[in-house]
């Protein structure tokens, strides 16, 4: 029992901007719950970002385009920018058009070029016409609350069926220290959470949604392979945004 509850801290210490300063001692358990809770941490994100929209309607009725600057603020909020770093880190890499090697190169590189501020401005006005749009469609609440916990499972299908890229770094680290059958079974085990309440609550997007994330992962496990040989912690983060960004683009398709 203690093991989980430290592996919630360190997930909340890793993947949240919470002022966690405490040290905990990470074992091969305790970092297993880390990233199986990562799902968990998006289903508290999205309970947030449910709420203001929540608050918005009741008390201050802002307007739907600066209400979608709010909801695309308050992830990097909520996150200190942390998946962020990695999209601009990839959108670098990626759009030089080198080879792998100058790609990995470009990954580890903290300075940020002229591709990574292109992907960072386009990543940013796709995410606040997209949320403006299902505003004006008075999207249900339930999306705001599941979406970002729909697309984590995607961040822990890649990790556990990919190799990294290289031996050193954050993704390699965990992966070697990590019970990558334990953290599959807990995406299996919250995509039939997602299938279930799809069911009771007669939800069929649901499974819709779950079926997008399931391509997005294979088609970006693909892709990681093909250009930079593996995943690492950027390209781990950029699924963070990407899958999400995705997965709301899609269900603007469908509504």
């Amino acid at each position: 029992m203690k093991q989980i509850v430290i592996g919630y801290m360190l997930a909340l210490q890793f993947f949240t901007a919470l002022p966690i300063r405490k040290s905990f001692n990470m074992t091969n358990k305790s970092a297993t719950v880390m990233y199986s809770a990562i799902p968990v941490i998006g289903l508290m994100m999205g309970a947030i970002l449910a709420g203001f929209v929540t608050v918005n309607d009741l008390y201050f009725s802002l307007s739907p385009l600066f209400t979608a600057i709010l909801l695309v603020v308050l992830p990097f909020v909520m996150t200190g920018g942390l998946h962020m770093d990695g999209v601009v880190d990839t959108g670098d890499a990626f759009f030089s058009y080198r080879d792998q090697k100058k790609r990995l190169e470009i990954l580890d590189d903290p300075r940020i070029g002229a591709f990574g501020a292109m992907t960072l401005v386009l990543f940013v006005l796709l995410k606040v016409g997209i949320f403006y749009e299902l505003l004006l469609r008075d999207v249900p609440l339930l999306f705001f609350i599941f979406m970002p916990f729909i697309a984590r499972q995607s961040v822990l299908l890649v990790f556990v069926t990919t190799n990294t890229s290289k031996e050193t770094g954050i993704a390699s680290y965990f992966k070697k220290t990590v019970n990558e059958r334990a953290i599959m079974w807990s995406a299996v085990v919250y995509i039939a959470f997602i299938f279930l309440l799809a069911l009771l609550f007669k939800l069929p997007v649901l499974i819709g949604l779950c079926v997008a994330m399931l391509l997005f992962t294979i088609v970006y496990r693909a892709w990681a392979k093909r250009n930079f040989g593996g995943i690492s912690g950027d390209l781990l983060g950029t699924i963070f945004e990407v899958g999400e960004l995705f997965l709301w683009f899609v269900l603007l398709c469908i509504l």
